[in-house]
């Protein structure tokens, strides 16, 4: 089975075997990849009110792949609210950072 990023033409693949209404399973199997791979790609690469297209699922995977991660959570309104209140809730980190040092002492 092949690992890593799934390519422009394999999604092409992927939609065009999805039309003819093979299931993930099959898909994954002529792809030479695990079936939940091919879900999650069909999941996370649709755009949210509409079906799976090859070209928007690409450019998709490019905007997350150039968007850092710590970006992503920074956008995550509850999370970053949470993070402030903990935060906020213990001092500065550096006494955070202290307290976690006397713990495992």
């Amino acid at each position: 089975m092949s690992c890593g990023h799934i390519n422009a033409q394999e999604r092409v693949a992927i939609f065009y075997l999805r039309q003819m209404g093979w299931s993930f399973r099959a898909i994954g199997r002529r792809l030479e990849r695990h079936h939940t791979t091919i879900s999650r790609e069909f999941r996370r690469n649709a755009p949210r009110y509409s079906n799976y297209w090859y070209g928007t699922a690409e450019a998709i995977a490019a905007h997350k792949r150039a968007t850092p991660r710590h970006r992503r959570r920074a956008g995550h309104l509850p999370l970053a609210r949470y993070v402030r209140r903990k935060l906020a809730e213990q001092g500065s980190m550096g006494s955070g950072l202290a307290l976690c040092a006397q713990r495992k002492t």
